[in-house]
């Protein structure tokens, strides 16, 4: 048989459109049968890349006694938490009410049909009891009882639950925007971290790219006393974190990009499935610590994440697909593990005795004790590496155990590795192409273009580093080069599929209305891309996101932006996100890209609600601060606003020596913009003109410099200038 969900577009959905259960989609229509038949809305919430919701799939909902007491007593709802994150936002935070855990996938909740709110929810649940947990029939059983028996309970526990999740939604403007929930923020994170294997302490280990960008920019800071952002170990915690997570078990050694986390405390094994989100923030970091850090040797990890991004993940039509499965027909992790023999039976002897020295093949197994997933030795720590009493300096780059002069031959044995890996059985890829991924990535890429193209540039003190590693200056440009042609053509893909009719959609089919992640992180997408070549249509559509997102999403009484649009149907609860979670707070990155274009463009009624949702945001940030990098990311910036140059020139040819000293002496307090003459320009820009040879302008609060005729004279002026 099929359900309604052979007609849905998620791969999620239909792998599920062949179960015996009588599964809808989320719509009115699977809404009102509930209502008719005075039933509970079963709702499975999971994605395609969860290795748990297929567990639960095979052993309930593929099991025909199972599906049959679910289609009799209840109305079953399958959601993809990545289609309608608004739907796992709202339930995560139900469940964890009801339950006093944090949730997960596959998420299992029960409705009341009325008032959608939850009366009982859990994750996964086994076909029979175990593991101290009941079997899946004996809650259907228990549920439908329940329902039938106990409504008045489940009533005064409903508005329990609804008085909750208004209290969650929340917020009170108070006091000034300053710094020190940022450093307090630190000083909690650097509590936290592990000083020997990097991130935080124990187990699992996620990767926290949000925290990454925020310790970067404490390295990064240059601004006034009363703006800067520091930390004595900063340098020290992204230098070990990130030489671990490119190291060990969280990257693929062979096809390039991260895995989701890994399972243990010493990034040994991952839980395989392969998120674009995850890459496209790294991306990013690892790009910009090698510029800050004086790492070219970690441009191995950019170059292998780009690998994965174009091969793996890019669509014919340059849009950005969510993810690869943790499972394969061969089982979870079965794609990438290797065992001593398969190796043997695709290099040649003296490669696969280097290699296993390399990667950890000569010691025992570290994947269910009968096979190797692969992880490169060292013969001593890297970068300042903890031994459990305080931190230590040990060479400035990976020393490789044994193999330091056989990169070629090693290089060679991943290549023909890599070759017989993709003969096997693969992962299974969710195609969909969303919004808000895709403008993080786009974002990322950009971002990485322009730390390349500095690093390129740049004189680099290479004398600890084994040179044969480090791409030279056309190799580096070439991957810039590369990372921009990708952000490029998503952008169009964006501009095509998902901006209709002045509104934007969460896919490219126009399924689904945007969410507040998909203006804000296209927005500030936009603003990224700008400074790597100036487009009339984008300058446009930033605008006309940026007044989209006010006015669809502003909360004009407290301030900040709600999750979903004013028109969104009606749900138990409106999620207002401050804090970072797998992608960083929506509200965070609209502050940002607000407060980034509202200079630039002069748009005071941007800066406006950029600064009322820092203040309405002032709760998290002296509560919690810490579980909010982004927004301590934002409030930096507002307090200490990048300096906008704009260069303006006849023609592209005119720009080369400006572009080449932006890449040479540019901070990440500036904001570098190349804009034809040609191109007219709103706000403060609107004087801006140029000489034949162009003229730079230095534009800050609302206020621009005389035009500089020369870069000698801009550099005179930013230097005289300098907070």
């Amino acid at each position: 048989m099929t359900n309604a969900l052979h007609r849905e577009t998620s791969p999620y959905l239909r792998q599920h459109a062949d179960n015996p259960v009588d599964w809808w989609p989320w719509s009115p229509d699977a809404l009102q049968e509930a209502r008719s038949r005075n039933v509970p809305i079963l709702l499975s919430i999971g994605y395609s890349a969860c290795h748990w919701c297929h567990v639960m799939a095979h052993e309930c909902f593929e099991n025909a006694a199972i599906a049959a007491t679910m289609n009799r007593d209840f109305v079953n709802i399958k959601v993809d938490r990545e289609e309608r994150p608004e739907l796992d936002r709202i339930y995560q935070l139900a469940h964890n009410a009801l339950t006093g855990r944090g949730g997960g996938w596959p998420l299992t909740v029960f409705l009341t049909p009325e008032d959608l709110l939850p009366f009982f929810a859990g994750t996964y649940f086994p076909p029979t009891p175990r593991h101290g947990l009941h079997s899946f029939p004996q809650v259907l059983d228990g549920i439908a009882r329940h329902y039938r028996e106990r409504r008045d309970d489940i009533d005064a526990q409903n508005a329990r639950l609804q008085a909750f999740l208004d209290e969650q939604s929340a917020t009170n403007a108070s006091g000034e925007p300053s710094m020190q929930p940022v450093n307090a923020a630190l000083n909690t994170l650097a509590n936290a971290f592990d000083p020997i294997h990097g991130g935080h302490r124990g187990g699992p280990k996620f990767p926290h790219a949000t925290e990454l960008a925020l310790w970067l920019a404490a390295i990064e800071s240059d601004g006034g006393p009363e703006a800067a952002i520091s930390h004595p170990d900063a340098a020290v915690i992204v230098q070990t974190t990130l030489d671990a997570m490119a190291d060990r078990g969280l990257r693929d050694h062979l096809g390039g990009g991260f895995f989701r986390y890994c399972v243990d405390d010493d990034w040994t094994i991952p839980h395989f499935e392969k998120m674009l989100y995850d890459n496209a923030q790294l991306l990013p970091v690892y790009a910009e610590a090698a510029l800050s850090l004086d790492r070219p040797d970690w441009l191995e990890t950019v170059a292998g994440t780009l690998d994965f991004l174009e091969d793996d993940l890019c669509a014919a039509d340059g849009g950005f697909m969510c993810a690869l499965d943790a499972d394969s027909p061969g089982g979870e992790g079965a794609y990438y593990v290797w065992t001593p023999s398969q190796i043997a039976a695709v290099l040649t002897d003296a490669q696969a005795a280097e290699f296993g020295i390399a990667y950890g093949l000569d010691g025992p197994a570290n994947f269910e004790d009968k096979a190797w997933h692969l992880i490169r030795q060292h013969s001593s720590g890297t970068s300042r590496r903890g031994d459990g009493n305080g931190l230590k300096d040990t060479p400035a780059s990976s020393i490789w155990r044994g193999v330091k002069s056989n990169r070629t031959m090693l290089s060679d044995s991943r290549t023909r590795l890599l070759a017989a890996r993709r003969q096997r059985p693969a992962p299974g890829l969710d195609d969909k192409v969303l919004t808000g991924w895709n403008a993080l990535t786009i974002a990322g890429l950009a971002r990485t273009a322009r730390a390349l193209r500095r690093i390129a540039i740049r004189p680099s003190d290479r004398s600890a580093l084994d040179q044969s590693v480090i791409p030279d200056s056309v190799a580096i440009e070439g991957l810039a080069d590369r990372a921009q042609r990708l952000a490029d053509r998503a952008l169009d893909l964006v501009y095509t599929q998902a901006w209709r009719e002045g509104r934007l959609f969460s896919d490219m089919n126009g399924r689904f209305p945007g969410y507040l992640d998909d203006y804000a992180f296209l927005l500030d997408a936009i603003a990224e891309q700008l400074q790597q070549r100036w487009s009339v249509r984008d300058a446009e559509w930033a605008q006309m996101l940026a007044d989209g997102l006010i006015e669809r999403f502003g909360d004009s009484v407290v301030g900040g932006f709600w999750f979903t649009a004013h028109d969104h149907e009606r749900l138990p609860q409106r999620p207002k996100p401050w804090n970072d979670e797998s992608t960083p707070s929506g509200n965070a990155v609209a502050i940002r890209a607000l407060t980034a274009l509202g200079h630039l463009f002069g748009q005071t009624r941007w800066l406006d609600a950029a600064e009322s949702a820092l203040r309405a945001a002032s709760g998290t940030l002296s509560s919690h601060p810490h579980a909010a990098a982004s927004l301590l990311l934002a409030l930096h910036r507002w307090l200490e606003p990048a300096r906008q140059i704009v260069v303006r020139a006849a023609d592209a040819s005119a720009f080369d020596d400006w572009q080449a000293l932006a890449a040479r002496a540019g901070t990440p307090r500036e904001n570098w913009f190349f804009v034809p003459d040609a191109v007219n320009l709103p706000g403060v820009l609107a004087s801006t003109r140029s000489a034949p040879d162009g003229h730079a302008y230095v534009c800050e609060r609302g206020t621009c410099s005389p035009g500089l005729g020369t870069v000698d004279e801009l550099l005179a002026y930013v230097g005289s200038h300098d907070r």
